[in-house]
């Protein structure tokens, strides 16, 4: 009979997506999001981001590529 802690099921459960800094995610703009490293750089500012997931990059991106220029 095997017991496992709540702490071994939580980890086990769902591996965590990798969270990157504003200059990987820089430098990767062109080949994962398709976009120039500049829209990286303001869509993370703009956000109030650091370091984010690619989903959660890809959402600031999004979201800062819709936004209305005044």
């Amino acid at each position: 009979m095997s017991t496992k802690t709540k702490a071994d099921q939580e980890a086990t459960a769902a591996p965590q997506e990798a969270k990157y800094s504003k200059d990987e995610l820089m430098v990767a703009a062109e080949a994962a999001f398709a976009v120039k490293p500049e829209v990286v750089m303001a869509a993370m500012k703009m956000a109030g981001i650091t370091e984010a997931t690619k989903a959660e990059a890809k959402a600031a991106i999004d979201k800062f590529n819709k936004k209305e220029v005044k």
